[in-house]
């Protein structure tokens, strides 16, 4: 996939921003998907002064979908201070035994462009490493059962661009999720 942005951004500038996705999906015999990609989105030199913004905007809030389940990088440009982003990813997805499905995600993340923090010193562009564990059950058409597990490792550098936070702790979280969608009536709610 690819985009490009042109106009002007909200606030009137001239905006020139681009966003690709390259991706390698493989199939097994036995149903393991892997997807093999990354998610590219222009942005911004912040030590440059320009009358373009080059930031890529995603529509729709479709960040969750890609960039991992912590929902950690979601407000672009804000979340990555204006420079881009750059998310190599790795998926695997294995169903079994007919109800089942297990999931596991990798993602690593970096600045698309150069960022200086307050004191003009250029920091690193690695931002961190992200990994989520889905487990799913669906025991009948209208019922999903899902339990997830994801992690971090964030570096300072994601602790400047996010203008906040420690990086010398890692983020976890668990959650748990039941899906009923019945079909009543002869109408379907999705």
């Amino acid at each position: 996939s690819s985009y490009y942005q042109g106009g002007k951004n909200s606030s009137g500038t001239k905006l020139s921003a681009w966003y690709i996705q390259p991706e390698l999906r493989i199939t097994s015999s036995k149903g393991l998907l892997v997807r093999l990609g990354a998610e590219v989105m222009s942005g911004n030199n912040n030590s440059l002064s320009s009358n373009i913004d080059h930031s890529f905007v995603p529509l729709y809030g479709v960040a969750h979908r890609f960039n991992g389940s912590m929902d950690l990088i979601t407000k672009f440009p804000a979340d990555v201070s204006g420079a881009g982003l750059v998310n190599p990813y790795l998926f695997f997805i294995q169903p079994f035994l007919t109800k089942f499905e297990m999931r596991a995600d990798f993602h690593t993340f970096y600045l698309q462009n150069r960022f200086y923090n307050s004191d003009d010193i250029r920091i690193d562009n690695y931002l961190g490493f992200e990994n989520d564990f889905l487990f799913t059950y669906k025991p009948n058409s209208i019922t999903k059962v899902d339990l997830g597990i994801s992690y971090m490792l964030p570096t300072e550098s994601f602790a400047t661009v996010k203008n906040g936070g420690n990086s010398s702790y890692n983020l976890a979280w668990i959650y748990l999720s039941l899906t009923f969608r019945p079909q009543l009536l002869g109408l379907n709610f999705k």
